[in-house]
């Protein structure tokens, strides 16, 4: 009787370990499918707000957003390596500061309501130009924008 329980007992201790490196597993290949796509180059516009939302971070770690990315009143204040956004970049009343590295905004590209004083190396917006209640807005004109970014649609000061 003794020796049943003992091999009862070795038996349940063996599935237990079994179950638990296979839900370790799990959990582990789950962890990495989720943040696989954070050590690509791009991120799509819906995951990163979702990232931005979930971390409190105040900077992007990608080179590119594909489509829209909605990140009004966001903690979000510079776009650290950012390059390129495919679509629209919504950035209304964000703690935004810094443009980083942004070159081009396929869509509209948002900084009403921002602390932003410069466009940094922006080169192209494919949309309309928010500048509403920046400094920007205050020091520089529409053609002198213009002059520093092609915009395809309107400036609005």
């Amino acid at each position: 009787m003794l020796i049943t329980h003992a091999l009862s007992v070795l038996v349940d201790w063996r599935s237990c370990e079994y179950l638990y490196n296979m839900n370790l597993k799990k959990i582990i290949r789950e962890e990495i499918d989720d943040l696989q796509w954070m050590m690509e180059d791009w991120i799509d516009g819906e995951q990163l707000l979702e990232l931005l939302l979930q971390t409190g971070a105040e900077t992007i770690p990608f080179r590119e957003v594909l489509g829209d990315s909605n990140l009004i009143g966001t903690q979000i204040k510079d776009l650290g390596n950012l390059e390129k956004v495919g679509g629209g970049l919504y950035l209304y009343e964000s703690k935004i500061k810094d443009l980083g590295n942004l070159q081009s905004v396929g869509g509209s590209l948002d900084l009403e309501g921002t602390q932003i004083k410069d466009l940094g190396n922006l080169q192209s917006v494919g949309g309309d130009l928010y500048l509403k209640g920046t400094p920007i807005s205050k020091t520089h004109s529409k053609e002198e924008i213009r002059t520093m970014v092609r915009v395809e649609g309107n400036i609005h000061l």
